[in-house]
Protein backbone atom coordinates (compact mmCIF):
# COMPACT_ATOMS: atom_id res chain seq x y z
CA UNK A 1 0.00 0.00 0.00
CA UNK A 2 2.45 2.59 1.09
CA UNK A 3 4.57 1.66 -2.59
CA UNK A 4 1.16 2.36 -4.22
CA UNK A 5 1.08 5.67 -2.78
CA UNK A 6 4.27 6.81 -3.20
CA UNK A 7 3.74 6.04 -6.85
CA UNK A 8 0.12 8.04 -7.48
CA UNK A 9 1.91 10.79 -5.45
CA UNK A 10 5.30 10.82 -8.42
CA UNK A 11 2.56 10.59 -10.69
CA UNK A 12 0.91 13.18 -9.61
CA UNK A 13 3.75 15.19 -9.59
CA UNK A 14 4.88 14.51 -13.19
CA UNK A 15 1.41 15.40 -14.40
CA UNK A 16 1.64 19.10 -12.59
CA UNK A 17 4.98 19.31 -14.32
CA UNK A 18 4.05 18.57 -17.59
CA UNK A 19 1.04 20.74 -17.43
CA UNK A 20 3.13 23.71 -16.45
CA UNK A 21 5.67 23.19 -18.98
CA UNK A 22 2.81 22.45 -21.70
CA UNK A 23 1.47 26.74 -20.84
CA UNK A 24 4.77 28.06 -21.05
CA UNK A 25 5.22 26.43 -25.10
CA UNK A 26 1.55 27.74 -25.49
CA UNK A 27 2.96 31.45 -24.33
CA UNK A 28 5.39 31.03 -26.79
CA UNK A 29 3.91 29.54 -29.27
CA UNK A 30 1.56 32.76 -29.20
CA UNK A 31 4.17 35.09 -28.67
CA UNK A 32 6.05 33.86 -31.74
CA UNK A 33 2.79 33.61 -33.98
CA UNK A 34 2.22 37.34 -33.09
CA UNK A 35 5.56 38.58 -34.21
CA UNK A 36 4.97 37.08 -37.53
CA UNK A 37 1.75 38.52 -37.85
CA UNK A 38 3.23 41.87 -37.00
CA UNK A 39 6.38 41.13 -39.57
CA UNK A 40 3.47 39.98 -42.31
CA UNK A 41 0.29 42.50 -41.84
CA UNK A 42 2.52 45.45 -40.00
CA UNK A 43 6.23 45.99 -41.74
CA UNK A 44 7.23 46.30 -44.98
CA UNK A 45 8.51 43.29 -45.73
CA UNK A 46 5.10 42.06 -44.77
CA UNK A 47 3.64 44.09 -47.52
CA UNK A 48 6.73 42.35 -49.93
CA UNK A 49 5.67 39.08 -48.75
CA UNK A 50 1.67 39.46 -49.19
CA UNK A 51 2.32 40.81 -52.39
CA UNK A 52 4.31 38.01 -53.47
CA UNK A 53 2.76 35.31 -52.08
CA UNK A 54 -0.62 36.47 -53.19
CA UNK A 55 0.17 36.83 -56.72
CA UNK A 56 1.61 33.36 -56.94
CA UNK A 57 -1.71 31.94 -55.30
CA UNK A 58 -3.53 33.89 -58.17
CA UNK A 59 -1.11 32.36 -60.34
CA UNK A 60 -2.18 28.82 -59.63
CA UNK A 61 -5.63 29.72 -58.58
CA UNK A 62 -6.17 31.14 -62.66
CA UNK A 63 -3.23 29.47 -64.81
CA UNK A 64 -2.29 33.63 -65.32
CA UNK A 65 -1.05 36.53 -63.69
CA UNK A 66 -2.51 39.31 -61.85
CA UNK A 67 -0.39 42.66 -63.06
CA UNK A 68 0.43 44.78 -59.89
CA UNK A 69 -1.57 47.80 -59.74
CA UNK A 70 0.86 50.78 -60.96
CA UNK A 71 1.89 53.72 -58.35
CA UNK A 72 -0.28 56.52 -57.92
CA UNK A 73 1.76 59.29 -60.52
CA UNK A 74 3.64 61.60 -58.38
CA UNK A 75 4.00 64.04 -61.53
CA UNK A 76 2.45 68.08 -60.64
CA UNK A 77 0.36 68.68 -63.76
CA UNK A 78 1.16 71.06 -65.69
CA UNK A 79 -1.10 73.74 -67.60
CA UNK A 80 -1.07 73.00 -71.58
CA UNK A 81 0.72 75.92 -73.02
CA UNK A 82 -0.92 79.03 -74.50
CA UNK A 83 -0.98 79.35 -78.09
CA UNK A 84 1.17 81.74 -79.58
CA UNK A 85 -0.28 84.53 -82.24
CA UNK A 86 1.14 83.77 -85.50
CA UNK A 87 2.23 86.77 -87.37
CA UNK A 88 4.12 90.10 -86.85
CA UNK A 89 2.87 93.68 -85.79
CA UNK A 90 3.71 96.36 -87.07
CA UNK A 91 2.34 99.75 -86.38
CA UNK A 92 1.48 102.27 -89.29
CA UNK A 93 0.87 105.91 -88.70
CA UNK A 94 -1.77 107.34 -91.24
CA UNK A 95 -1.01 111.41 -91.34
CA UNK A 96 -3.89 113.63 -90.80
CA UNK A 97 -5.62 115.98 -93.60
CA UNK A 98 -5.37 119.33 -94.11
CA UNK A 99 -6.66 121.05 -97.04
CA UNK A 100 -7.73 124.72 -97.47
CA UNK A 101 -10.94 125.33 -100.10
CA UNK A 102 -11.25 127.92 -102.13
CA UNK A 103 -15.17 128.81 -101.27
CA UNK A 104 -17.77 130.25 -103.79
CA UNK A 105 -20.46 130.00 -101.60
CA UNK A 106 -22.99 127.93 -99.63
CA UNK A 107 -26.35 126.93 -101.12
CA UNK A 108 -29.04 125.23 -99.69
CA UNK A 109 -30.75 124.45 -102.86
CA UNK A 110 -28.45 122.10 -104.69
CA UNK A 111 -30.33 122.92 -108.05
CA UNK A 112 -28.74 126.60 -107.53
CA UNK A 113 -25.58 124.96 -106.60
CA UNK A 114 -24.88 122.51 -110.05
CA UNK A 115 -25.92 125.21 -112.25
CA UNK A 116 -22.71 127.51 -110.63
CA UNK A 117 -20.73 124.54 -110.46
CA UNK A 118 -20.56 124.30 -114.85
CA UNK A 119 -20.27 128.02 -115.43
CA UNK A 120 -16.63 127.58 -113.26
CA UNK A 121 -15.88 124.42 -114.66
CA UNK A 122 -15.91 126.05 -118.19
CA UNK A 123 -13.59 128.50 -116.61
CA UNK A 124 -11.34 125.79 -115.62
CA UNK A 125 -12.22 125.89 -111.70
CA UNK A 126 -13.27 122.55 -110.30
CA UNK A 127 -16.83 123.35 -109.61
CA UNK A 128 -17.25 120.76 -107.25
CA UNK A 129 -20.35 120.94 -104.75
CA UNK A 130 -19.83 119.45 -101.15
CA UNK A 131 -22.20 118.33 -98.85
CA UNK A 132 -21.05 119.33 -95.65
CA UNK A 133 -23.84 117.86 -93.57
CA UNK A 134 -26.81 119.97 -95.45
CA UNK A 135 -24.46 122.76 -96.13
CA UNK A 136 -24.07 122.48 -100.13
CA UNK A 137 -20.49 124.15 -100.27
CA UNK A 138 -19.51 125.04 -104.06
CA UNK A 139 -15.70 124.44 -104.18
CA UNK A 140 -13.19 125.92 -107.02
CA UNK A 141 -9.84 124.61 -105.59
CA UNK A 142 -7.71 122.78 -103.29
CA UNK A 143 -4.94 123.46 -101.66
CA UNK A 144 -2.84 121.74 -98.91
CA UNK A 145 -1.38 125.34 -97.15
CA UNK A 146 -3.29 128.13 -96.25
CA UNK A 147 -0.79 130.71 -97.93
CA UNK A 148 -1.61 129.26 -100.80
CA UNK A 149 -5.08 129.81 -100.89
CA UNK A 150 -4.82 132.70 -99.40
CA UNK A 151 -2.67 133.74 -102.56
CA UNK A 152 -4.95 132.20 -105.12
CA UNK A 153 -8.01 134.13 -103.40
CA UNK A 154 -6.44 137.41 -103.53
CA UNK A 155 -5.72 137.38 -107.08
CA UNK A 156 -9.21 136.13 -107.84
CA UNK A 157 -10.32 138.65 -105.96
CA UNK A 158 -8.58 141.33 -108.21
CA UNK A 159 -10.06 139.61 -111.38
CA UNK A 160 -13.75 139.82 -109.72
CA UNK A 161 -13.78 137.11 -108.12
CA UNK A 162 -14.89 137.40 -104.64
CA UNK A 163 -14.38 133.69 -102.67
CA UNK A 164 -13.61 132.56 -99.19
CA UNK A 165 -10.91 130.22 -98.03
CA UNK A 166 -12.14 126.89 -95.85
CA UNK A 167 -10.06 124.83 -93.71
CA UNK A 168 -11.03 121.21 -94.03
CA UNK A 169 -9.39 119.00 -91.62
CA UNK A 170 -9.46 114.84 -90.19
CA UNK A 171 -6.83 113.97 -87.78
CA UNK A 172 -4.67 111.22 -88.20
CA UNK A 173 -4.89 107.49 -87.27
CA UNK A 174 -2.17 105.20 -85.64
CA UNK A 175 -2.70 101.24 -86.45
CA UNK A 176 -1.38 98.11 -85.20
CA UNK A 177 -1.81 95.43 -88.03
CA UNK A 178 -0.88 91.96 -87.32
CA UNK A 179 0.05 89.77 -90.50
CA UNK A 180 2.03 86.92 -91.76
CA UNK A 181 5.52 88.32 -92.22
CA UNK A 182 5.15 88.15 -96.23
CA UNK A 183 1.69 90.35 -96.28
CA UNK A 184 3.56 93.37 -93.80
CA UNK A 185 5.71 95.31 -96.52
CA UNK A 186 2.06 95.22 -98.85
CA UNK A 187 0.33 96.20 -96.34
CA UNK A 188 1.98 98.95 -95.42
CA UNK A 189 3.12 100.01 -98.77
CA UNK A 190 -0.93 100.34 -99.39
CA UNK A 191 -1.44 102.62 -96.65
CA UNK A 192 1.36 104.91 -96.66
CA UNK A 193 -0.10 105.11 -100.15
CA UNK A 194 -3.23 106.28 -99.17
CA UNK A 195 -1.78 109.35 -98.12
CA UNK A 196 1.08 110.00 -100.61
CA UNK A 197 -1.43 109.82 -103.65
CA UNK A 198 -3.28 113.33 -101.94
CA UNK A 199 0.64 115.14 -102.12
CA UNK A 200 0.73 113.74 -105.46
CA UNK A 201 -2.39 115.57 -106.96
CA UNK A 202 -1.53 118.12 -104.92
CA UNK A 203 1.79 118.81 -106.72
CA UNK A 204 0.70 117.89 -109.90
CA UNK A 205 -2.24 120.49 -109.61
CA UNK A 206 -0.35 123.32 -108.47
CA UNK A 207 2.09 122.91 -111.34
CA UNK A 208 -0.79 122.45 -113.88
CA UNK A 209 -2.39 125.72 -112.58
CA UNK A 210 0.82 127.80 -112.96
CA UNK A 211 1.30 126.37 -116.63
CA UNK A 212 4.62 124.42 -115.65
CA UNK A 213 3.19 121.06 -116.82
CA UNK A 214 1.36 120.06 -119.91
CA UNK A 215 -1.49 118.04 -120.43
CA UNK A 216 -0.43 115.21 -121.97
CA UNK A 217 2.58 115.26 -118.81
CA UNK A 218 -0.65 115.54 -116.06
CA UNK A 219 -2.24 112.51 -117.92
CA UNK A 220 0.94 110.49 -117.48
CA UNK A 221 1.21 111.27 -113.66
CA UNK A 222 -2.66 110.32 -112.91
CA UNK A 223 -1.70 106.91 -115.20
CA UNK A 224 1.28 106.60 -112.79
CA UNK A 225 -0.94 107.10 -109.53
CA UNK A 226 -3.64 104.75 -110.60
CA UNK A 227 -0.84 102.06 -111.52
CA UNK A 228 0.57 101.92 -108.27
CA UNK A 229 -2.95 101.95 -106.37
CA UNK A 230 -4.14 98.92 -108.69
CA UNK A 231 -0.85 97.40 -107.44
CA UNK A 232 -1.20 98.41 -104.44
CA UNK A 233 -4.70 96.86 -104.22
CA UNK A 234 -3.53 93.59 -105.81
CA UNK A 235 -1.07 93.05 -102.85
CA UNK A 236 -3.38 93.32 -100.38
CA UNK A 237 -6.90 91.22 -102.06
CA UNK A 238 -5.90 88.19 -100.02
CA UNK A 239 -6.05 89.70 -96.70
CA UNK A 240 -9.22 91.78 -97.62
CA UNK A 241 -11.75 89.38 -96.10
CA UNK A 242 -10.58 88.76 -93.16
CA UNK A 243 -9.96 92.44 -92.56
CA UNK A 244 -12.91 95.37 -92.33
CA UNK A 245 -9.95 97.78 -92.22
CA UNK A 246 -7.86 96.67 -95.54
CA UNK A 247 -11.21 96.11 -97.05
CA UNK A 248 -12.04 99.97 -96.31
CA UNK A 249 -8.40 100.76 -97.54
CA UNK A 250 -9.40 98.51 -101.24
CA UNK A 251 -12.36 100.94 -101.48
CA UNK A 252 -10.56 103.56 -101.29
CA UNK A 253 -8.05 102.80 -103.55
CA UNK A 254 -11.13 102.07 -106.34
CA UNK A 255 -12.52 105.03 -105.75
CA UNK A 256 -9.00 106.71 -106.48
CA UNK A 257 -8.80 104.96 -109.76
CA UNK A 258 -12.64 106.16 -110.91
CA UNK A 259 -11.78 109.76 -110.36
CA UNK A 260 -8.55 109.28 -112.34
CA UNK A 261 -10.16 107.34 -114.95
CA UNK A 262 -12.86 109.96 -114.80
CA UNK A 263 -10.72 113.36 -115.19
CA UNK A 264 -8.42 111.45 -117.83
CA UNK A 265 -11.55 111.25 -120.08
CA UNK A 266 -12.36 114.39 -119.58
CA UNK A 267 -8.97 116.02 -120.96
CA UNK A 268 -10.60 117.83 -124.30
CA UNK A 269 -8.89 120.84 -123.52
CA UNK A 270 -6.10 122.79 -121.11
CA UNK A 271 -9.37 124.11 -119.29
CA UNK A 272 -11.23 121.29 -119.22
CA UNK A 273 -8.55 118.84 -117.65
CA UNK A 274 -7.64 122.11 -115.51
CA UNK A 275 -11.25 121.14 -113.80
CA UNK A 276 -11.12 117.61 -113.60
CA UNK A 277 -7.38 117.96 -112.14
CA UNK A 278 -8.97 120.09 -109.66
CA UNK A 279 -11.91 118.05 -109.02
CA UNK A 280 -10.04 115.04 -108.27
CA UNK A 281 -7.81 116.68 -105.69
CA UNK A 282 -10.79 117.66 -103.55
CA UNK A 283 -12.45 114.41 -104.06
CA UNK A 284 -9.18 112.56 -103.15
CA UNK A 285 -9.19 114.45 -99.91
CA UNK A 286 -12.73 114.17 -98.72
CA UNK A 287 -12.49 110.47 -99.63
CA UNK A 288 -9.49 109.82 -97.45
CA UNK A 289 -10.96 111.91 -94.63
CA UNK A 290 -13.77 109.25 -95.12
CA UNK A 291 -10.51 106.33 -94.82
CA UNK A 292 -9.84 107.67 -91.84
CA UNK A 293 -12.64 108.16 -90.20
CA UNK A 294 -13.88 104.44 -90.90
CA UNK A 295 -9.96 103.09 -89.56
CA UNK A 296 -10.19 105.27 -86.72
CA UNK A 297 -13.60 103.69 -85.53
CA UNK A 298 -12.01 100.28 -86.16
CA UNK A 299 -8.96 100.76 -84.34
CA UNK A 300 -10.74 102.37 -81.10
Amino acid sequence: MEYRRRAYKRTSRSRGQSSGAGFIQAVILLLVFGALGYMIFGTGLGKTLRDRYAVSLYDRLTGKSDPAPSPASTAIPTAAPSPVPTGETLRISLPAVEAYFLQVGIYDDREIASRLAEGMKALGAAGYVYDDGGSLRLLAAAYSDEASAESVRSRLLTEGYDMSVFRFYRSGVDLLVTAGSGMLVPIKTAFLLSSDMIEQLDELAIDFDAGQRSTEYGLGVLSEISTNAANARAGIAGAADKSRMLSYLIAYLDDIRSMIDEASSNSGGRAAFSSALKTIRIRAAVRYAELLKSIGGEAE
